[in-house]
C-alpha cells in the first residue's frame, strides 16, 4: 500500500487519494467515511495518550464538519498546527492541560471553545476563523 504524502506522515493512503484519512479532504465525504474518520481518530488519540514521550500530534489534520472534542482532556501538549476544522467544530468544556498550538489552523463557521480551559499557553498565531 502507498503511504500518505503529507510531510512525515507514516500512515497508509486512503482511497487512492495520496493522503491518509487524517490528511485528505473531508468536504465531500459520505456519512460512512466521516464515521470511519471519527473511529480511527479516537483510536489514534488513545495511542498518543498512552505514549508518555509524545505530544498529541494532529498537525495538518482535516477534520470533518461537526467534529467534537467536547469535554476532552488533553493532558499533554496538543499540536493542531495547520489543521483544518469543518463547520461547527466543538472544543466545548475541553481541557488543555499542558499547552495548545493552533498555529495556522483554519476553522469553519461556528467553532466553539465555550468553557474550554487552557492551563498553559495556547497559540492561535495565523489561525483563521470562519463566520
Amino acid at each position: 500500500m502507498t503511504m500518505c504524502k503529507y510531510l512525515d506522515c507514516d500512515r497508509d493512503e486512503y482511497k487512492q487519494g495520496g493522503f491518509c484519512i487524517f490528511h485528505c479532504d473531508k468536504e465531500n465525504f459520505t456519512d460512512e467515511e466521516i464515521e470511519e474518520f471519527n473511529k480511527k481518530f479516537w483510536e489514534y488519540f488513545k495511542e498518543q495518550e498512552k505514549d508518555e514521550n509524545k505530544k498529541f500530534n494532529f498537525v495538518g489534520f482535516k477534520f470533518p464538519v461537526n467534529f467534537s472534542f467536547e469535554k476532552t482532556k488533553f493532558e499533554k501538549l496538543v499540536d493542531f498546527s495547520d489543521a483544518t476544522f469543518g463547520n461547527e467544530a466543538s472544543f466545548r468544556d475541553a481541557t488543555f492541560g499542558n499547552g495548545a498550538r493552533f498555529k495556522g489552523a483554519e476553522f469553519g463557521y461556528k467553532a466553539s471553545f465555550r468553557d474550554a480551559k487552557f492551563n498553559k499557553t495556547a497559540s492561535f498565531r495565523d489561525a483563521k476563523f470562519g463566520n
